[in-house]
């Protein structure tokens, strides 16, 4: 009885309900959704207020031919708005193309500075709210009524080319979606916006304090507004996304940079030893030193290493306290010994060579030369010369061109890291003659005088019979011949007695 009285209420409760106007219903009506055309600055102001350095954030330059544009669905910077610079060398990214909600009359007082709208059948899950007082117009933080926490590990690495730092979270969701912004607040309540290309590249963020200040494709790299987060431990990580917010929570320490410099001398594999120079570096930098893939042990500036094989290395330099970055840089062990040769078409194992000496000499192949033209070898677009057995590829190509173009000679010779000398070689490319097959004559058999004039009458009855080498047959065709012969004989008799 409760449970059909409580529907029965519930029944005319809803009546009741659709006769007075929802407010909220009232108030949906006023706004209109779609997407503007929102500069950085405009897009970031309500993300970084509350912060103590709140800033305007520019737009991004790039001299790059065509990153800074590629802004459709799956490209590189999508979600994104550009203009081309007048010089026609590279362009501008300006801002984000996002999804917003604007209050109808609004959107009229507007007129032409509407930001570029482009209004939408249905309401976005993720949006801004456009405000208007008088002829400011403001957008608030993005609207996520289901933001999503990040469980992956956060990193960061002050050893990139692409800025000073770099920071990333591991798995990340694929279902995120295109990523429009990103905030990075610190433990002293400062936060700093990222903008695409130099700073928000795939997910991962990288950015510049000042120490880096251009990019490997010569772009200036903006670092003004980043110089606070040296030594800062980042707390947060937001990212701003076609599917709303994706936070991380991190504790992590911003490393002290320096305009430092760390050398290392190439030395022979065979030495034993390589000296290590540092230039910059402050006095309370407790170095300690380390070379990935090498047993190593450090006195001085001087870093000794057993039993090495040819190749390039990284030495690292470390801040025993933890205060500063690490600096690394690269060396070479060389040795003038070629552990391979080349054998009926392969690289083989040279005599008196270890099975890791040649496999190394493999694995730290860098170029060829055959002929007159020189191909990298190895990496994404290094060409594949020797197949997985050590033969050489005949069927080589660099691109469209075909490394052995049918030449009946190549002059070649293989170059690896670490190696003084070139392995050089010699491919003879002739063709191949047709074969030609001989027969051995048979020692003739030795006969009586009597049996060779019995052998040449018998050859000479038998020389229009084909050789069929069935006695049989031959036998067969004998016996009609005769008859033949004694049926045409007696015809003769039996005319003439006529």
């Amino acid at each position: 009885m409760k449970k059909g009285h409580s529907l029965i209420c519930a029944a005319c409760a809803a009546i009741l309900l659709s006769a007075v106007p929802s407010q909220a219903g009232a108030a949906e009506a006023e706004y209109v959704y779609g997407t503007m055309d929102i500069p950085y600055a405009d897009f970031y102001r309500a993300e970084l207020a509350g912060s103590t350095n709140v800033y305007d954030v520019d737009a991004v330059s790039s001299a790059t031919a065509s990153k800074w544009a590629m802004n459709e669905e799956g490209k590189l910077v999508e979600g994104t708005f550009n203009k081309a610079n007048e010089n026609g060398e590279g362009g501008q990214i300006l801002g984000v193309t996002f999804p917003v909600a604007v209050k109808k009359d609004d959107l009229k007082l507007m007129g032409d500075n509407s930001y570029n709208f482009r209004e939408t059948e249905n309401r976005p899950d993720v949006y801004k709210t456009v405000q208007l007082d008088g002829s400011s117009v403001s957008f608030s933080a993005v609207h996520d009524e289901t933001p999503v926490k990040l469980s992956g590990n956060a990193s960061i690495s002050a050893n990139t080319s692409w800025g000073d730092y770099l920071v990333n979270i591991s798995d990340k969701p694929d279902d995120m979606g295109a990523v429009y912004g990103a905030v990075i607040r610190t433990s002293d309540n400062k936060s700093y916006a990222m903008r695409h290309l130099e700073n928000i590249w795939r997910g991962e963020l990288a950015w510049s304090s000042g120490i880096r200040k251009t990019e490997p494709h010569g772009n200036a790299l903006s670092y003004e507004n980043y110089t606070g987060l040296i030594g800062s431990t980042i707390t947060e990580i937001t990212y701003i996304t076609k599917n709303g917010y994706y936070t991380a929570e991190t504790s992590l320490y911003v490393p002290v940079k320096f305009e430092g410099n760390v050398t290392v001398e190439n030395a022979p594999v065979s030495s034993g030893k390589i000296s290590v120079k540092t230039e910059g570096f402050p006095s309370d930098y407790r170095q300690e030193y380390s070379v990935k893939d090498l047993e190593t042990s450090f006195s001085g500036n001087t870093v000794s290493f057993g039993s090495a094989l040819p190749g390039s290395y990284t030495l690292t330099v470390k801040d025993a306290n933890g205060k500063y970055a690490d600096y690394s840089t690269s060396f070479t062990l060389t040795t003038d010994k070629i552990p391979a040769v080349y054998k009926d078409g392969k690289i083989i194992k040279a005599e008196n060579a270890s099975d890791e000496e040649y496999s190394n000499f493999i694995a730290k192949l860098n170029g060829v030369k055959i002929n007159d033209a020189e191909y990298t070898v190895g990496g994404k677009r290094g060409v594949k010369v020797l197949t997985e057995d050590g033969s050489i590829d005949m069927n080589a190509v660099s691109g469209e061109t075909k490394l052995f173009d049918g030449k009946d000679r190549y002059a070649v010779s293989l170059t690896a890291t670490g190696y003084d000398r070139s392995l050089d070689f010699v491919i003879e490319n002739k063709p191949e003659e047709p074969a030609v097959t001989t027969t051995a004559a048979s020692p003739k058999p030795s006969v009586s005088a009597s049996s060779a004039a019995s052998s040449a009458a018998s050859v000479q009855k038998t020389s229009s019979t084909p050789k069929t080498g069935d006695t049989s047959k031959a036998a067969a065709a004998a016996s009609a011949m005769a008859l033949a012969g004694l049926a045409a004989v007696l015809t003769s008799r039996k005319n003439r007695k006529k």
